[in-house]
């Protein structure tokens, strides 16, 4: 009897098995074709993203190594190469690519036409993954208009630049205090070129630049500051950050 008992029950877990098997056969196998789906599109865009980035740093290596000397003397910089090269890495590259090709192609543009320089810069800013990238070129563009730009277009400009974690906040200081300056607001400027020379994040040549400009300024000479200031906005050609300094 015991027996019996056993395999009816046997009987009825297998038909309410076979019946819970009808009823969610239909979604689970519609849940396994999702998970399947998600992972074979995950795969195709890791796959994709690695090849954008390695195409990226190709067409930016090309165009890094137009730009370099030959060291035998026997072929001169192809700067129409360079260009081809970063504008195939701002089209194709990842958003670290994008934005150096953007910046190396502002600094071939930035003494025949600073405006469209600015214009490749604040795409460059954009497109930047980090503050590092980002921030450099921010600072480049500010500096790239110190001479023809309002006082209130720097200060947008500048200001964000001068926060406690922004990593070019020495730079952007000294800047904004030049910019005051080129404006009239020589007390301002003043003020800031004093904390600026004693500010233990800037560098000795930071420094020392403000010491001078307080005597400048202290000397009734100051009108002469502009010159520096052309000289600090004095921006190198673009290759790839090496640290803090984004001159």
């Amino acid at each position: 009897m015991v027996d019996f008992f056993n395999e009816v029950e046997e009987e009825l877990r297998n038909d309410r098995m076979r019946v819970l098997i009808q009823k969610y056969r239909r979604p689970a196998l519609i849940g396994l074709g999702v998970v399947v789906l998600a992972v074979l599109v995950f795969l195709g865009w890791h796959y994709w993203d690695k090849a954008r980035v390695e195409r990226g740093s190709e067409a930016f290596n090309r165009g890094v190594a137009a730009l370099r000397p030959d060291p035998n003397g026997m072929a001169q910089p192809d700067r129409n190469a360079a260009k081809a090269a970063f504008a195939e890495a701002a089209k194709v590259g990842g958003p670290g690519y994008k934005a150096l090709a953007l910046m190396s192609q502002a600094g071939l543009l930035q003494s025949e036409n600073p405006a469209e320089a600015v214009k490749l810069l604040d795409q460059a800013a954009k497109a930047a993954p980090d503050a590092i990238i980002g921030d450099n070129a921010r600072l480049k563009a500010a500096l790239l208009l110190m001479d023809t730009a309002p006082y209130a277009e720097l200060e947008k400009r500048l200001k964000p630049l001068t926060s406690p974690k922004a990593p070019y906040r020495p730079y952007a200081r000294e800047a904004l205090a030049f910019a005051k300056l080129q404006a009239g607001k020589t007390k301002e400027a003043r003020d800031d070129f004093f904390l600026l020379s004693s500010d233990i994040d800037a560098t000795d040549q930071i420094r020392t630049r403000a010491q001078v400009a307080i005597q400048m300024i202290d000397a009734g000479t100051a009108p002469q500051l502009p010159l520096i200031v052309k000289a600090a906005a004095t921006l190198p050609k673009q290759s790839a950050p090496a640290g803090p300094n984004p001159f």
